[in-house]
């Protein structure tokens, strides 16, 4: 089985486009963007993510350094998957009053802040 990880083809961020880079959280692997500060969770990390201990979910929490700032849905144009580069979904979290953006086959995307208000969300349930 092949790593979504793996150091070529580097992915590109869908918000600025940079390079992302690898982050380690317990068992838990993510890709953000130094730029901007999003970050990437691909699909065997959000499954892991959902059954991850407080102590996993706080080192993820602590990673995402970004200030959260809501954006207008409908000014924001579709971002595209850094794995398949086609249009993601946009997805509301409402339990953690964030949307994502989600390529159903790869991943999910949370920009700055974002990823921390749903850590704190998946706490509080």
């Amino acid at each position: 089985m092949s790593s979504p990880y793996r150091a070529t083809p580097q992915l590109g961020c869908p918000r600025c486009r940079a390079f992302l880079d690898q982050r380690s959280a317990g068992q838990l692997r993510v890709l953000g963007c130094a730029p901007c500060r999003g970050m990437w969770l691909a699909h065997e990390s959000v499954t892991r993510f959902l059954v991850a201990s407080d102590e996993e979910l706080e080192t993820v929490s602590l990673a995402d350094t970004g200030t959260f700032r809501p954006e207008p849905t409908m000014l924001v144009h579709p971002r595209l998957c850094p794995r398949c580069v086609r249009p993601m979904k946009r997805e509301s979290l409402s339990r953690a009053r964030v949307t994502v953006d989600l390529c159903p086959a790869h991943g999910m995307w949370f920009d700055a802040g974002e990823l921390r208000a749903f850590v704190a969300a998946l706490r509080d349930a």
